[in-house]
């Protein structure tokens, strides 16, 4: 979570925990209640894929031309794909020879073809690793 009220913007566990607490503590129906209406999203967990630190800039750089052609991308930190269903994402990690993957999408189904549309745009780039989703 990434919190930009009541003080400057940062994330943080913590933070996020005691703002929880904050509004459990003022509402009179427990958080399964709150969330009743929050539509259940398919996703991946954070996964990471080798890749030399010389080349995974160019990589997302590749994917992000890719991608771009057919879908909207948001080029933030990575490439967010949007598609129909909803959103995969690749990016360079800042701390490992890798990228980082994560996919999510309102169906199951809609979550495979992300991942496949992922894997399909790495597996036809060099030195990009296996994923293992």
């Amino acid at each position: 979570m990434f919190f930009a009220d009541e003080y400057y913007g940062y994330d943080d566990a913590v933070y996020a925990a005691a703002r929880l607490l904050r509004i459990l503590s003022h509402a009179d129906r427990p958080l399964s209640a709150l969330l009743a209406d929050v539509p259940p999203y398919a996703s991946t967990p954070e996964v990471r894929v080798e890749c030399p630190d010389e080349v995974k800039f160019e990589v997302v750089r590749k994917v992000t031309e890719e991608f771009g052609r057919r879908y909207q991308v948001i080029a933030i930190d990575g490439a967010r794909i949007l598609f129909d269903d909803g959103w995969g994402l690749i990016r360079a990690s800042n701390t490992q020879p890798a990228l980082v993957l994560r996919a999510e999408a309102r169906t199951e189904s809609g979550l495979r073809t992300i991942k496949q549309a992922l894997e399909g745009a790495l597996r036809a780039l060099p030195d990009v690793g296996p994923v293992r989703w």
